[in-house]
């Protein structure tokens, strides 16, 4: 993949238009849209609305000039009504599952993050929630998405708000009888493990979300800072942004929730430890670090991505943790086991217990 190649995403597509439609109206809008092939394009039902209408995930070489300083790009035509947005905001379907899916798989990365780039391999452009979970035989009938926030933590917004927000999607992404019973798969990089857990808390203290906490059945942790993470270096880049001065003071009040040994973060394992012992957890962790004044420091080591000592742990990732949710081939051994954990049929929750599966070494 190109290093200057980005992905967006279109909204707002009447379901009957095939992709030779979207292009034209796009190539109408904006010349910038005049070179781009319909291979470019890749249409998927949109999570809400029970098919109304559909989304498109959009390669394009380069930045957009047409998108404004909010992320999104309005086209507005004959009975239609188009958005392109660069930020991934809310839930985005990942594939042509429908509303006989088996399974909700839904994928939140970390700080700094994006809703959909952060998971892409930089060789070959893979992105393997989208390109590898679909082709697991035991997953090809799942609704695979992604679900995006602010992941710089600047907007002021307190965890309670955070996860009220994503709930509330999660319930409009899950209407019908059918749609709101369906199991839950979680997977959380970093900060967005935090968010399922704020979630699962919500669940616990509102019964308007009682059916969602009922379907989670499992959760995959990539590099979670459950007991806290090494955050020095992001407070002092903060500082050194150009943030405004209520940014700055917003997202250094939420690294400091998330700093090791953080009251919140212990009071939030404690109140949630008796409900994952009814959801099977899956935990990997980073075996690399970031350099730091020439040390190699680990942002989420082990004992940091524990949850109480839950969880079976089912993977060390040979790289740090931004980069630990970035898979190049199908083919991947560390793939594989987190998509093995993710597949009900593979491992049961009998199976489940706390330590390395049977034959797992640790990668050095």
């Amino acid at each position: 993949m190109a290093s200057n190649t980005r992905y967006y995403r279109v909204k707002g597509i009447p379901t009957s238009w095939p992709k030779s439609t979207l292009l034209n109206a796009l190539k109408a809008a904006s010349a910038v849209f005049a070179t781009l092939p319909e291979t470019g394009l890749s249409l998927y039902p949109a999570p809400y609305g029970g098919g109304g209408s559909q989304n498109a995930l959009l390669q394009y070489n380069g930045d957009l000039s047409v998108i404004d300083q909010t992320g999104v790009y309005r086209v507005n035509g004959n009975g239609y009504a188009l958005e392109v947005d660069n930020h991934f905001q809310g839930l985005t379907q990942l594939n042509a599952a429908g509303d006989n899916a088996a399974y909700d798989i839904i994928a939140i990365t970390g700080i700094d993050g994006h809703a959909y780039n952060s998971w892409v391999g930089p060789t070959t452009g893979k992105m393997w929630l989208r390109d590898f979970i679909p082709l697991r035989r035991q997953l090809a009938n799942s609704r695979v998405m992604t679900y995006g926030y602010d992941m710089r933590l600047v907007s002021g917004k307190s965890w309670v708000d955070y996860r009220n927000e994503f709930l509330q999607e999660l319930v409009r992404a899950r209407t019908g009888p059918r749609a709101q019973t369906r199991p839950i798969i979680f997977i959380g990089h970093n900060i967005g493990g935090i968010m399922v857990v704020q979630a699962l808390l919500e669940c616990l203290a509102n019964r308007e979300y009682s059916q969602v906490l009922s379907s989670v059945k499992r959760i995959v942790f990539l590099g979670t800072p459950h007991q806290g993470m090494q955050t020095e270096a992001l407070l002092a880049a903060t500082q050194k942004s150009t943030l405004t001065a209520a940014q700055k003071a917003s997202r250094t009040a939420m690294l400091q929730q998330l700093a090791i040994g953080s009251p919140f973060l212990q009071k939030m394992s404690a109140d949630v430890t008796n409900t994952l012992k009814s959801i099977a957890v899956g935990i990997v962790y980073e075996t690399r670090g970031v350099l730091k004044n020439g040390w190699e420091v680990y942002m989420v080591d082990r004992s940091s991505a524990m949850v109480h000592n839950q969880g079976r742990i089912v993977g060390f990732v040979a790289k740090n943790n931004e980069n630990l949710i970035r898979f190049e081939h199908g083919a991947d051994p560390d793939v594989h086991s987190i998509m093995d954990f993710a597949t009900p049929e593979v491992v049961s929750i009998m199976d489940f217990m706390e330590g390395r599966p049977e034959g797992l070494e640790e990668k050095k």
